[in-house]
């Protein structure tokens, strides 16, 4: 199988047989349900995550492994690269002032250092922003957005990161729209906005069980609001943080493929 990786967003298949074989792994059941004279009827769908040989870049490592597995040869061509954001002295990595990082903390960041995208799916009160803040700090170049989903979650994440990074954090939402190289934003300040103007190496999701839905060309319609806004961003580094992994299959593959894999997990007993 040979595969075009085209950005951080899409990637691309060219030959019919390759497009096959995608379409037999990209792949889930979704049901509907209709209303008869006297009781609703469930109807189950398969939906098809391939559009003219072209799928999510998420999906990569699933399709490497299925060619593993089945001993179908695989290659992955790269765009040109692109100036990387990550500083050079990134081995020498100690907790910014303020923060003292806990053994699985350290195992977090040094799994998205790895991976450069994916979900850490860790349980509530185990400190998921010292871990993504911390990580941030290996960038002090990079243009940086972070995504939350309410006001609460907005001044949180942007107060701690004004402790850490001072004045080159700013803050979109709740009426207010000044952006830095650190921005942290609800993603309904987003949804009508330019969104490429934001240009950032580095997305953040936080609850990122909250992408739970496709869009174009993978749904007909707007589609989920989390979807439209990660289609836009091509941040070549991308991370997702929830305590709740999705069940509904639609929710984890839209998690899966706008972000990435479970790339580090711990249940609160470890």
């Amino acid at each position: 199988m040979d595969l075009e990786l085209l950005n951080p967003i899409y990637s691309k298949v060219s030959s019919k047989e390759d497009v096959e074989i995608l379409c037999r792994i990209l792949k889930y059941k979704a049901s509907s349900w209709t209303e008869g004279p006297f009781h609703k009827t469930e109807r189950v769908n398969e939906k098809i995550l391939v559009y003219k040989g072209k799928f999510l870049t998420g999906f990569i490592p699933r399709i490497q492994s299925y060619c593993k597995q089945y001993n179908i040869p695989f290659s992955l061509s790269l765009p040109p690269n692109n100036p990387s954001p990550l500083c050079p002295d990134e081995a020498s990595f100690k907790a910014p002032p303020g923060i003292t990082l806990e053994p699985y903390q350290i195992e977090a960041i040094q799994a998205m250092k790895s991976f450069e995208r994916g979900v850490v799916h860790l349980p509530t009160a185990s400190g998921k922003t010292a871990i993504f803040l911390s990580f941030l700090s290996l960038f002090p170049q990079a243009k940086i957005l972070i995504l939350v989903h309410n006001q609460d979650l907005l001044y949180q994440n942007f107060n701690r990161a004004i402790e850490i990074f001072g004045t080159t954090v700013g803050i979109v939402g709740d009426g207010v729209k000044e952006p830095n190289r650190i921005t942290v934003s609800t993603i309904q300040s987003l949804l009508h906005k330019p969104i490429r103007e934001f240009n950032p190496d580095i997305v953040i999701v936080d609850e990122a069980h909250h992408v739970s839905k496709f869009t174009s060309p993978f749904f007909r319609g707007k589609g989920g609001s989390y979807a439209r806004i990660l289609s836009e961003i091509h941040a070549q580094f991308r991370f997702g943080f929830t305590a709740t992994l999705p069940y509904i299959d639609e929710a984890k593959w839209a998690l899966e493929g706008y972000i990435g894999p479970v790339i580090y997990e711990k249940k609160i007993q470890e």
